[in-house]
């Protein structure tokens, strides 16, 4: 299927999951004991995230409960761009849109990994991950990001934060896209992500909004080219325990060193890393993004060096 063809697929999609959402919204709770012994695994500033065994499935999901009247704009989009990924080993899967009028709020039910994310993984170990175990775990999580660009999606917040484990099978699943869009729209809230995790060219636009608020950005950003260089730090993570440095700006003493000596990080920490693996995060983290990888180009480099 060619770029255009994927890309109006995806836009069918997306047409006919808006039409879905009117019968979704019938979907309340309606059985209070379909869900039971929920138990809280993360609250956030918009969302509490609880585990529950669902009887209606037969296993253990997670709810990502909000309040209807602040959010459910937003959260109507991350349900509709999470049906549109569907579903993949790698990628979270996104069940159904509940509401509870009652509560005033909306639920999102969502496949459960509460095998801990890669920030409590990484303290909890005395360094990052071995060459066969970043391998192995790289494979998966840049699968799951492909498979997600596949269908025309920019996940827009790539973290280690928003890297799963699954208790059930042990992959690693990536999660959240509450700041994720279709690539066919604007990108039009430049601070979507993560600051240590964006791409240079999303900072700089930022900068260059800040600076001249009235000015018109000129070039346009390739999202799923952002999405590789937020993956490429995630690795980075995963190999070092570390971040390169704090914004990828001249602002920033270890990004400019990075534009100087193209190293990431310390001398010392770029040193001990795995040639070929210094190979994949050069080519993920090139400044610039007509050069930088595609995430199939990720995937098949990562498939030659088991």
């Amino acid at each position: 299927m060619t770029a255009i063809a994927t890309l109006q697929h995806a836009a069918v999609n997306r047409r006919d999951l808006t039409k879905s959402i009117t019968q979704s919204e019938l979907n309340l709770f309606k059985s209070p004991r379909r869900f039971v012994n929920e138990k809280p695994l993360q609250e956030g500033s918009t969302a509490v995230v609880s585990k529950a065994y669902d009887t209606k499935y037969c296993q253990d999901v997670a709810l990502k409960r909000m309040d209807m009247d602040r959010f459910t704009n937003q959260r109507v989009k991350e349900y509709i761009v999470g049906k549109a990924i569907g579903d993949h080993p790698n990628v979270v899967t996104t069940y159904e849109k509940l509401y509870n009028h009652r509560t005033r709020e909306v639920c999102l039910v969502m496949e459960c990994c509460d095998g801990g994310d890669l920030v409590d993984i990484l303290a909890s170990r005395d360094q990052g991950f071995d060459r066969d175990e970043f391998i192995s775990l790289a494979e998966q999580l840049a699968g799951g990001l492909s498979h997600i660009h596949s269908k025309g999606i920019a996940h827009r917040d790539i973290k280690s934060d928003n890297i799963s484990l699954s208790t059930e099978d042990g992959q690693a699943k990536i999660l959240d896209f509450g700041e994720s869009q279709f690539i066919t729209e604007p990108a039009n809230n430049l601070k979507s992500g993560t600051l240590p995790y964006m791409a240079p060219e999303l900072v700089t636009a930022i900068e260059r909004r800040i600076n001249s608020p009235d000015s018109v950005d000129r070039v346009p950003l390739d999202l799923l080219k952002t999405d590789v260089w937020a993956m490429g730090i995630t690795f980075y993570s995963m190999i070092t325990s570390q971040i390169p440095f704090a914004v990828a700006s001249q602002r920033d003493s270890g990004f400019r060193n990075y534009l100087r000596e193209n190293i990431l990080g310390s001398y010392e920490v770029w040193a001990a890393v795995d040639d070929n693996i210094r190979m994949l995060l050069e080519n993920m983290c090139e400044l610039d993004p007509v050069l930088r990888w595609t995430m199939d180009e990720v995937v098949e480099y990562l498939s030659q060096l088991q």
